[in-house]
């Protein structure tokens, strides 16, 4: 009981400090994040940024969302490289065609998947185990 107490009590009254980018660089770095055109995937490319990286790759489900979230951080950082790349985690042909994508990069040096598989509802064993089901395994298996 006592943890447990002590979990809420840090997670309403205190506020964790953000990296101080005179201390942590992530210049000449590349760095992947998916489902990075909302909520918490842009906020951790907008922190990413923040820390000097160099390379970004947002990526997204759709084109049009994917240019919208790139836009807007580009006008905050204009010197980073922001590339937008389709990735759908609930197909296994986009997640193999992602995969062999990242394959060409000269050098990722880490990845964020932010993203999950979205369904209407709760996947049946027998979903789960057809390649569609295991989507986001197979991404992080390949990467």
């Amino acid at each position: 009981m006592g943890s447990m107490l002590s979990f809420f009590g840090r997670q309403l009254f205190i506020t964790p400090q953000s990296a101080d980018p005179r201390k942590y660089s992530l210049k000449g770095q590349c760095g992947l994040v998916t489902g990075s055109n909302v909520g918490l995937g842009f906020e951790a490319a907008k922190q990413l940024l923040g820390l000097g990286l160099s390379k970004l790759i947002l990526a997204v489900r759709n084109q049009k969302r994917g240019e919208a979230a790139r836009r807007k951080l580009a006008a905050e950082y204009p010197n980073a490289k922001i590339l937008i790349w389709i990735v759908d985690m609930a197909s296994y042909e986009s997640i193999k065609a992602f995969v062999a994508q990242c394959q060409t990069l000269p050098r990722l040096d880490f990845a964020i998947l932010n993203a999950l598989h979205a369904s209407s509802g709760r996947l049946s064993p027998e979903e789960v185990l057809r390649p569609e089901g295991r989507c986001t395994f197979c991404l992080i298996a390949n990467l």
